[in-house]
């Protein structure tokens, strides 16, 4: 079982002390990410900047999103929000199990009415039962909580089985606080994280240290509006698993979509400059247009340029959207 902190102890001291036990339990059945290593800001300005770019009103024929840490779904929660009708949903990995853990939380979420059904079915603990708003300054009470151990078989029951192994794996991170990196419930957005004694890179997301669900904070769990729009979303939509290594990616048909890479295109590991430079081509039709990004992107919150115009009149093209970028690519056009 788990160890239960001791009250005189420390914020950091208890949160590195799950960080040391997670990592001499490693989990070689863990997706590679099972919550998001974006702060609840990028979060945030990501929406911003889409809802900023696609004009209202003018639905979406196909919404791809990488799986990674599922903030791709923070989009598609703020669209059904905007009363955007998304027409197709196609989910890519190119990681096997990242693409079933995608398909898990899907499911997930249909099962699941409520975010706090959700939230107990993966971290094994209700907060409705709790009593309390699970944030940042407090998450690791929270975390101290008893496992309600009737949650895991019952989920398991309700799964599909191709299904059960992924969520095995995903509640042993998430509840029993197992494999490295951790995942937590939140991570601090209005208010912080209470670690000034906590060296930079222990108190950071991402790197293969931290991720977060940001419950409460940001994105499609931050409340209860957020997960029902995108409950809603996801009712009524064709959806597509597709095993995918973004730069095999070839001109798909003429439509007006959405594609949400995450910050793939922010680290030359994922995608270099080159590689970025033929996507771009291949979503605009593959007809060699070479449009600037909107580099200034998130932060600035001026009207949409030259690049968004494209979105107004009706016609197809692709928003390559990304925690760096939201660039309007118009199809066939030079």
């Amino acid at each position: 079982g788990l160890t239960m902190s001791s009250p005189r102890q420390s914020f950091e001291e208890r949160m590195l002390q799950q960080q040391d036990r997670a990592r001499e339990l490693p989990r070689q059945d863990r997706p590679r990410y099972v919550g998001c290593t974006e702060s609840a800001d990028v979060r945030e300005s990501v929406v911003r900047s889409l809802l900023r770019t696609w004009p209202a009103g003018s639905g979406v024929d196909e919404f791809w999103t990488v799986v990674g840490g599922l903030s791709g779904l923070d989009s598609l929660a703020a669209l059904q929000g905007a009363q955007v009708p998304v027409a197709r949903l196609v989910i890519f990995d190119r990681d096997p199990l990242q693409l079933s853990y995608g398909e898990l939380v899907l499911t997930l979420i249909g099962l699941f009415e409520t975010r706090d059904a959700f939230v107990a079915a993966l971290f094994g603990r209700s907060m409705k039962a709790w009593g309390r708003l699970v944030g940042a300054s407090n998450m690791l009470d929270f975390l101290d909580l008893p496992i309600d151990e009737r949650i895991e078989p019952r989920v398991l029951e309700m799964l599909p089985s191709h299904l059960r192994d992924v969520y095995t794996a995903a509640f042993a991170c998430a509840a029993r606080r197992e494999g490295w990196p951790l995942v937590w419930p939140s991570f601090g957005h209005k208010e912080k994280l209470p670690l000034r004694r906590l060296p930079n890179a222990k108190r950071r997301l991402g790197g293969g240290r931290n991720e977060a669900l940001h419950i409460n904070e940001a994105g499609w769990l931050k409340d209860e509006i957020s997960y029902e729009r995108a409950r809603q979303a996801l009712a009524g939509i064709k959806v597509e698993f597709r095993s995918l290594e973004l730069g095999d990616l070839r001109s798909p048909e003429a439509a007006r979509r959405v594609v949400f890479i995450s910050n793939i295109d922010g680290s030359p590991q994922f995608m270099n400059e080159q590689a970025l430079g033929r996507l771009r081509l291949e979503l605009s039709g593959g007809t060699g247009i070479q449009s600037e990004p909107d580099r200034a992107g998130f932060r600035d919150a001026a009207a949409p340029g030259e690049g968004a115009r494209g979105t107004r009149d009706g016609q197809p093209g692709t928003l390559l959207l990304s925690t760096r970028r939201a660039e309007w690519l118009p199809w066939g056009m030079m």
